[in-house]
Protein backbone atom coordinates (compact mmCIF):
# COMPACT_ATOMS: atom_id res chain seq x y z
CA UNK A 1 0.00 0.00 0.00
CA UNK A 2 1.54 3.37 -0.97
CA UNK A 3 2.70 5.66 1.84
CA UNK A 4 0.37 8.40 0.59
CA UNK A 5 -2.62 6.10 1.12
CA UNK A 6 -1.37 5.06 4.58
CA UNK A 7 -1.08 8.73 5.58
CA UNK A 8 -4.65 9.33 4.41
CA UNK A 9 -5.86 6.34 6.41
CA UNK A 10 -4.15 7.58 9.57
CA UNK A 11 -5.58 11.08 9.03
CA UNK A 12 -9.09 9.67 8.50
CA UNK A 13 -8.74 7.44 11.55
CA UNK A 14 -7.71 10.35 13.79
CA UNK A 15 -10.54 12.49 12.42
CA UNK A 16 -13.29 9.90 12.86
CA UNK A 17 -12.23 7.75 15.84
CA UNK A 18 -11.88 8.09 19.56
CA UNK A 19 -10.38 6.01 22.36
CA UNK A 20 -12.78 3.16 23.20
CA UNK A 21 -12.07 3.71 26.92
CA UNK A 22 -11.89 7.46 27.64
CA UNK A 23 -13.44 8.80 24.39
CA UNK A 24 -10.48 11.16 23.76
CA UNK A 25 -9.45 11.91 20.19
CA UNK A 26 -6.24 10.24 19.07
CA UNK A 27 -3.18 12.39 18.35
CA UNK A 28 -0.56 11.87 15.62
CA UNK A 29 1.87 10.12 17.97
CA UNK A 30 -0.85 7.76 19.21
CA UNK A 31 -1.11 5.90 15.90
CA UNK A 32 1.42 3.44 14.42
CA UNK A 33 1.08 1.45 11.20
CA UNK A 34 2.02 -2.16 11.92
CA UNK A 35 1.34 -3.77 8.56
CA UNK A 36 -0.35 -3.30 5.23
CA UNK A 37 -1.19 -5.73 2.47
CA UNK A 38 -3.37 -5.15 -0.54
CA UNK A 39 -6.40 -3.24 0.67
CA UNK A 40 -5.98 -3.87 4.39
CA UNK A 41 -3.74 -2.33 7.01
CA UNK A 42 -3.35 -2.82 10.73
CA UNK A 43 -2.78 0.09 13.09
CA UNK A 44 -1.74 0.09 16.74
CA UNK A 45 -3.05 2.97 18.82
CA UNK A 46 -2.05 3.97 22.32
CA UNK A 47 -4.11 6.75 23.86
CA UNK A 48 -1.92 9.39 25.51
CA UNK A 49 -4.88 10.50 27.64
CA UNK A 50 -5.48 7.18 29.43
CA UNK A 51 -2.67 4.86 28.21
CA UNK A 52 -5.15 2.34 26.79
CA UNK A 53 -4.19 0.55 23.59
CA UNK A 54 -5.99 -1.09 20.71
CA UNK A 55 -5.40 -2.71 17.36
CA UNK A 56 -7.31 -1.36 14.38
CA UNK A 57 -8.00 -3.22 11.16
CA UNK A 58 -8.67 -0.91 8.22
CA UNK A 59 -10.11 -2.25 4.99
CA UNK A 60 -10.29 -0.14 1.84
CA UNK A 61 -13.23 -0.57 -0.48
CA UNK A 62 -14.00 1.45 -3.64
CA UNK A 63 -16.53 3.69 -1.90
CA UNK A 64 -15.65 3.43 1.79
CA UNK A 65 -13.09 2.76 4.49
CA UNK A 66 -14.12 0.22 7.14
CA UNK A 67 -12.38 0.34 10.50
CA UNK A 68 -12.67 -2.20 13.29
CA UNK A 69 -11.16 -1.31 16.67
CA UNK A 70 -10.13 -4.20 18.92
CA UNK A 71 -9.38 -2.83 22.40
CA UNK A 72 -6.38 -4.39 24.08
CA UNK A 73 -6.52 -5.93 27.52
CA UNK A 74 -4.59 -4.25 30.29
CA UNK A 75 -1.36 -6.00 31.24
CA UNK A 76 -0.56 -5.85 34.94
CA UNK A 77 2.86 -5.11 36.40
CA UNK A 78 2.95 -8.64 37.81
CA UNK A 79 2.34 -10.15 34.36
CA UNK A 80 5.25 -8.15 32.95
CA UNK A 81 7.54 -9.22 35.81
CA UNK A 82 6.45 -12.86 35.38
CA UNK A 83 7.33 -12.73 31.67
CA UNK A 84 10.68 -11.05 32.42
CA UNK A 85 11.56 -13.75 34.96
CA UNK A 86 10.46 -16.52 32.60
CA UNK A 87 12.53 -15.16 29.71
CA UNK A 88 15.56 -14.64 31.94
CA UNK A 89 15.80 -18.40 32.46
CA UNK A 90 14.50 -19.48 29.01
CA UNK A 91 16.99 -21.73 27.19
CA UNK A 92 15.05 -22.55 24.01
CA UNK A 93 14.32 -20.86 20.71
CA UNK A 94 11.86 -17.94 20.95
CA UNK A 95 9.92 -19.41 18.01
CA UNK A 96 9.01 -22.32 20.30
CA UNK A 97 7.14 -19.94 22.60
CA UNK A 98 4.65 -19.08 19.88
CA UNK A 99 3.94 -22.54 18.51
CA UNK A 100 0.47 -23.91 19.15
Amino acid sequence: MPIKVLKQIVAQFKKSSECPYCKSRFKEDDVSVLASTGHTCILFVCCTACNANAFVTVELFPDEIRMHIMPGEEISTNEILDMKNFLKSWQGDLKDLFKK
